[in-house]
């Protein structure tokens, strides 16, 4: 699969499951979980089964990674977004 053919694969992947599981995770978390589909089945699968299989296993990632974060709650999504933010020093607070 070309670079470019790829590159359409993930992009066509990632839109079949925004209508899915936007609103329960953010883009980036979706074109991740694609992106990291797809790697980790390259040369396990033939070309022509690539998209199909990718977008099962994608699916299936994307759920359970939702699911987690239902579980952990909303206070759990606020907190990391606030966290990203803050550079890391080694200075700790009491």
């Amino acid at each position: 699969m070309t670079l470019a053919r790829s590159r359409q694969v993930r992009l066509e992947i990632s839109a079949e499951l925004y209508g899915e599981f936007r609103g329960l995770l953010s883009d980036e978390a979706i074109r991740g979980g694609v992106r990291e589909a797809m790697t980790d089945l390259r040369g396990s699968i033939s070309r022509e089964a690539l998209p199909e299989m990718a977008v099962r296993l994608a699916r299936v990632r994307l759920a359970a990674l939702a699911q987690s974060r239902a579980a952990a709650g909303p206070n759990a999504r606020m907190t990391r977004h606030m966290n990203q933010g803050r550079k890391r020093t080694g200075v700790t607070r009491d």
